[in-house]
């Protein structure tokens, strides 16, 4: 098998996995971000191939899943490390075959005549307090019949339903069923994992991600993605973060401490890669949206404690920089949805005041909030509930999906910017169902 890697202030440099060297010599990559290696594919039914990233460090293994005979793997995770690649056969359980010889060892090195930057690209461990990595991204919209308009998920808990609903004068109409789904499962994400232009899902059940190939409300494929997360890991949104057209996936993964992106095509991972350690507890993804109109999902993080914001633009697949932004609310504000609320190109953030239920919009322009402003009109009602964003009316701007806790009316708010246009109640759920989801709220800013 032969590997060769790129990157290196432009050089190509080439790899001999398995040459029986008596001595092999690292290859140092003066100011790179990154290594892309690849391989002579293995012969037979190969499914795709395991990618072993060696760390000289610490000593452990990072392990990539890829379908193609390529990976490109970051300084960021490991700034010495020698590779190994094992084929798996295609079809039934995954069967590893031999793994190859490791190449030589690859070395990141800062560029002399460069101060180092303090954010080199998303590389580098962020402060305990403060995560150097995160932003938010542009509305995907649940979008199950490809008319422009957002659809409402319903989920029965107890009985594993799912029902896809319309928005039309004001009302639920248009009511389709989905098949069921595991009673021990959630909807965690929904964008176009597939790239056919139609809404598909994405559920996590016992800490195994699966994604659910729809083309309207018909299955047509899908099935477990990626190794398991575990019970503690996190499905943190779903965007477009390489500009591909096709939905990818955020994982935040504490146990092993790092945030890795899962790039999706056709339905199936075609490259995983580790975007940063995790920042720690007292961070959360608000959601993605693109909040500088250049086409590409970011993400948005930010400090359950003293409210600080941090968005991650995404660049090319597995990098982004780091940009501090200004903090428009208080620690009391809990972000709860990602949308155009203003129909300038640009994602903005809805805020919820957790005492109050007061609800706020922070509109973006070039990538950083320009104005915070309080939706009018509203009355204080600590018991409401944004459980979904998203163009229900087709003018082009996010509304808002609205309950209040412990009961059971479900209400549109149409919006233009921070004023209110309409408040419509457009249904009276039946006992044990619930919104699963709609637009691109980031699942951990749940409540119900």
């Amino acid at each position: 098998m032969f590997l060769r890697t790129a990157r290196g202030r432009g050089s190509v440099l080439a790899l001999a996995l398995g040459a029986a060297s008596p001595a092999l010599a690292a290859i140092d990559l003066v100011g790179a971000t990154s290594a892309t290696f690849s391989w002579q594919p293995a012969s037979g039914p190969v499914a795709g191939y395991v990618v072993y990233q060696l760390c000289e460090v610490d000593g452990q293994t990072q392990k990539s899943n890829v379908v193609t005979n390529q990976v490109t793997l970051l300084a960021q995770a490991c700034s010495a490390f020698s590779v190994q690649v094992a084929a798996y056969s295609a079809g039934g359980a995954q069967v590893l075959g031999p793994r190859s010889d490791p190449s030589e060892t690859v070395r990141f090195l800062p560029a002399p005549t460069e101060p180092p930057a303090p954010d080199p690209g998303g590389a580098g461990d962020p402060p305990p307090d403060d995560p150097e990595a995160p932003a938010p991204a542009p509305a995907i919209h649940l979008d199950f019949n490809a008319d422009g308009r957002s659809d409402v998920l319903l989920h029965d808990a107890g009985k594993g339903g799912l029902e896809r609903w319309s928005v039309q004068s004001g009302q639920l109409t248009g009511r389709a069923v989905l098949p069921r789904i595991s009673l021990s499962a959630r909807i965690v994400g929904n964008g176009d994992y597939d790239g056919d232009g139609f809404a598909d899902l994405l559920a996590l059940d016992a800490g195994q991600a699966f994604v659910w190939l729809l083309h309207g409300t018909a299955p047509i494929g899908g099935g477990p993605v990626g190794e398991e997360i575990g019970l503690d890991g996190s499905i943190e949104g779903s965007g477009d973060y390489d500009g591909d057209g096709v939905s990818d996936v955020l994982v935040r993964r504490p146990a092993l401490g790092r945030v890795e992106l899962w790039s999706m095509d056709g339905g199936q991972i075609v490259a995983v890669a580790t975007l940063a350690p995790d920042p720690g507890p007292g961070w959360r993804v608000i959601g993605s949206g693109d909040h500088d109109a250049d086409g590409v999902s970011d993400v948005l993080w930010r400090n359950a404690v003293n409210g600080r914001l941090v968005r991650w633009r995404m660049l090319e697949r597995g990098q982004f920089e780091t940009l501090t932004l200004p903090t428009p609310v208080g620690a009391a504000w809990e972000g709860v949805a990602v949308g155009d609320y203003d129909a300038n190109g640009c994602a903005d953030v809805l805020w919820r005041n957790a005492a109050s239920g007061d609800l706020m919009a922070s509109f973006f322009e070039g990538g950083a909030p320009t104005a915070t402003l309080r939706l009018q009109p509203q009355k204080a009602q600590p018991r409401r509930e944004v459980v979904g964003s998203g163009d229900f009316d087709g003018d082009g701007r996010s509304d808002l999906l609205i309950r209040q806790r412990r009961s059971r009316t479900l209400s549109v708010w149409t919006l233009d910017g921070a004023r209110v246009k309409a408040k419509d109640s457009v249904a009276e759920l039946e006992r044990g169902w619930l919104p699963a989801g709609v637009g691109d709220e980031s699942p951990s800013t749940h409540r119900w």
